[in-house]
């Protein structure tokens, strides 16, 4: 079992400057106690929700960190598909640190009734044209749909 979940993904977004200029980046959480890949036996022998409960046994013991990591892009890098990776030479920039100190399982918590949507974003950062990006929002609608009325 992870000592932490993973949280590494990378989508694209534009950073915009006050004069207008845009930097596209794709970010990325990792892990500060370390990352374990799972072998596709262990991930089909594993039961449902089985991070969840990680997470939970894990922030028991102490604060989970993550660290946030930003990749700037440069002129000719692919924006609108993920799946082609950025050269392995850009820059990358630590911006933060993630911190969870407890959880629970989200059925029946306070997040449970709200919907994430990740075009719902702060002042001088916007979406690219990934159409995997750009079809998340609507997807996550109909699943926080689903999922209130019990389907």
């Amino acid at each position: 079992m992870p000592t932490a979940p993973i949280l590494a993904f990378t989508p694209s977004s534009k950073f915009i400057n006050r004069d207008n200029k845009t930097t596209p980046v794709r970010w990325r959480f990792v892990p500060q106690d370390g990352e374990k890949r799972m072998s596709d036996g262990e991930l089909k022998s594993s039961p449902p929700n089985f991070l969840e409960q990680a997470l939970i046994v894990r922030t028991k013991q102490g604060p989970v960190r993550w660290d946030m990591l930003i990749a700037l892009g440069e002129p000719g890098d692919t924006e609108d598909n993920p799946t082609i990776a950025w050269p392995e030479n850009r820059k990358s920039v630590k911006v933060g640190t993630l911190t969870i100190s407890s959880a629970m399982p989200q059925k029946g918590g306070k997040c449970e009734k709200i919907n994430f949507d990740p075009l719902v974003m702060g002042d001088g950062i916007a979406p690219t044209n990934d159409p995997i990006l750009l079809f998340r929002s609507p997807a996550y609608a109909v699943s926080f749909a689903k999922r209130m009325g019990g389907l």
